[in-house]
């Protein structure tokens, strides 16, 4: 998920392309993450929680942007990208439709988040 988080900051245009490119990996990666929101094991290690929040900060910077650029929702949250991403990630094996379903989803979220004008 940092790499992911790192990568979304870095190759997206805006701070919600970086938003997509950041949960769109994570349904790409489905079946490989195992997270606490699927079951996964409570991060209580001092390295996995570094990890979290270097991914939360770099979510934040994000936000930041766009709430500055005029883009974004003031009141977004990293944990709700978060969230989100786990939810659109929960792996779904006998639904074939299911990422593009996730993708649609996705693309409804970040509409939502456009700042109200």
């Amino acid at each position: 998920m940092l790499t992911n988080a790192r990568t979304a900051e870095r190759e997206g245009a805006t701070p919600s392309d970086c938003l997509r490119v950041f949960v769109d990996a994570a349904i790409s990666q489905r079946n490989e993450l195992v997270l606490p929101l699927h079951g996964g094991p409570r991060l209580t290690s001092p390295a996995t929680a570094a990890v979290r929040a270097e991914v939360r900060r770099i979510l934040q910077r994000i936000i930041e942007r766009g709430v500055t650029d005029g883009t974004l929702r003031p009141d977004l949250a990293p944990h709700d990208i978060v969230v989100f991403g786990a939810m659109l990630a929960q792996p779904r094996p006998t639904d074939p439709g299911w990422d593009a379903t996730c993708r649609r989803l996705l693309t409804t979220f970040l509409h939502g988040l456009r700042r109200d004008t």
